[in-house]
């Protein structure tokens, strides 16, 4: 039961690090003239990424470092957290 509660440690850190890079990427994006309003920044998360990568990419001709901080650790997130939960509903 061990590896459940290291796997669900390691998602939990994941969602951490996924957030904090939403909230840089927001605030880069509000740097840069786009409007966040308040009652859509949790629903948005898709759209802010996407204008994101296109403004990072129009500008440098690379995908800029936040969308993949954040994309990275969420899918990692989700993983982990599926493991935990297989692994977790075999062993019981």
């Amino acid at each position: 039961m061990l590896i459940v509660y290291i796997l669900a440690v390691l998602a939990g850190i994941g969602v951490v690090c996924a957030v904090v890079s939403y909230v840089l990427l927001t605030a880069e994006l509000h740097k840069r003239g786009v409007k966040i309003p308040v009652h859509t920044y949790r629903w948005m998360v898709l759209n802010y990424l996407d204008q994101y990568k296109k403004m990072t990419l129009a500008e440098t001709g690379k995908i800029g470092e936040l969308f993949f901080s954040y994309t990275v650790p969420i899918n990692l997130a989700w993983i982990l957290g599926l493991c935990a939960m297989i692994i977790w509903l075999v062993n019981r």
